[in-house]
């Protein structure tokens, strides 16, 4: 299960960030502070974003780089680097994009690198993997995995510097908005390029750290962030056409996400349109684009995918994550979809619209893709959300 996962690997080349800033000339400069965020939101309309921003940042051996959550939608996220993110960063890069999930997912590099949520809701305990949900720092070796859950935590240690050579320096999830993760560079770190990869979103969430030697010239952090700023609002100017179209979709073909398949590290995030208008006996149907839930009358403050224990453990939130009075095939939850895979349909049958009931988290992408059909024999006005996008509401009118 995953927030949003991309068809193929996209990576954008921000303007001014690879090119030298108006600070730092001369003589060796002090350690700088760089902040890099993760999602956002939209203005007008409401959006996921698992991406870095900047997705690329220059900066010296001894400054420091603080992932920060911004805007948080709903989807967790990590902040993960190290040499086994290099090579699946590298992986990824040499399958292209036209790869698909299975393509990309089943690459040994890929599969050495634990993802928070399970791949398969059979043959493990249905819990997050806690190599990848907190915080881990190998200095070598391949951190603990599971393809269906339950994977263990790494042995607990102080965080040390990243110098470049650790093979999985990991934050754990980020879930908050303002949770954040400081990476301090240790002044030994070579210069050169480091993958910074999200253990959720995995290639849609890359980014990438430049170490340079301290005499040359880089960007200023205030200019990095605005360089991120930028390359977010692109994001936003593609989305919103996106989620305009979705709010004209019609009840038989109405959506529960949206994306544009050429910008995979951002989608929309509501139900389209936000209110459906249907007789009685009548029937909606929704296709499912991304990672979401389709729940009706649920508890006042139910949501979040994950629960943190106070041991710092984290879990998978039942309530959340598991279907409730619809019976959803399984492979509704398997990630990645297979590459001959076929549509999956859940049929809600008839319902009067009184109780809770809920798909459960479903992933929804290419060639696998999920769709929900619900007949309505009563009038009224049923209001529905995503437990797992708080900001996700919609509502079904039966009369």
């Amino acid at each position: 299960m995953k927030g949003h996962r991309p068809v193929y690997l996209v990576v954008l080349v921000l303007v001014g960030v690879a090119c030298t800033g108006s600070g730092n000339r001369g003589r060796a400069p002090a350690a700088q502070a760089f902040t890099v965020e993760v999602d956002g939101q939209a203005d007008g309309f409401s959006a996921g974003f698992p991406a870095f921003f900047p997705d690329q940042v220059r900066v010296h051996p001894g400054d420091t780089v603080t992932v920060r959550l911004n805007a948080a939608s709903g989807q967790p996220h990590t902040a993960t680097l190290g040499t086994l993110v290099d090579a699946g960063v590298a992986r990824l890069v040499r399958l292209g994009p036209q790869a698909s999930l299975a393509a990309q997912e089943s690459s040994p590099e890929m599969l050495r690198l634990p993802d928070a949520f399970p791949h398969s809701v059979t043959g493990g305990p249905q819990d997050a993997n806690q190599s990848a949900a907190q915080p881990c720092y190998l200095d070598a070796g391949v951190p603990p995995l599971s393809l269906t859950g339950g994977a263990p935590a790494c042995p607990r240690r102080d965080q040390p510097a990243f110098d470049g050579t650790q093979s999985f320096y990991n934050s754990g999830v980020l879930m908050a908005t303002g949770d954040s993760f400081t990476v301090p560079l240790a002044t030994t770190t070579k210069p050169g390029t480091y993958g910074l990869m999200c253990m959720l979103h995995r290639s849609a969430g890359i980014g990438r750290i430049t170490v340079v030697p301290a005499h040359e010239p880089i960007p200023t952090p205030a200019e990095a962030a605005a360089a991120g700023r930028r390359q977010r609002q692109h994001l936003v100017d593609v989305l919103r056409p996106v989620a305009a179209a979705a709010d004209r979709a019609t009840p038989d073909d109405a959506r529960a996400g949206a994306v544009d398949p050429t910008v995979p590290s951002a989608l929309v995030t509501q139900f389209g349109p936000q209110t459906i208008s249907i007789p009685v006996g009548g029937t909606a149907t929704w296709h499912i684009n991304g990672f979401h839930t389709i729940s009706f009358g649920a508890p006042a403050g139910a949501g979040g995918s994950f629960l943190k224990r106070p041991d710092g453990s984290v879990h998978l939130n039942p309530e959340v994550v598991l279907p409730d009075r619809y019976q959803v095939p399984a492979a509704a939850f398997a990630y990645p979809p297979p590459d001959d895979g076929q549509p999956v349909a859940i049929d809600g049958g008839r319902w009067d619209g009184v109780g809770f009931r809920s798909t459960g988290l479903v992933g929804s992408y290419p060639p696998v893709l999920v769709t929900l059909r619900q007949t309505f024999t009563k009038a009224g006005t049923y209001p529905y959300r995503c437990l797992f996008h708080p900001a996700m509401a919609g509502a079904v009118k039966v009369g």
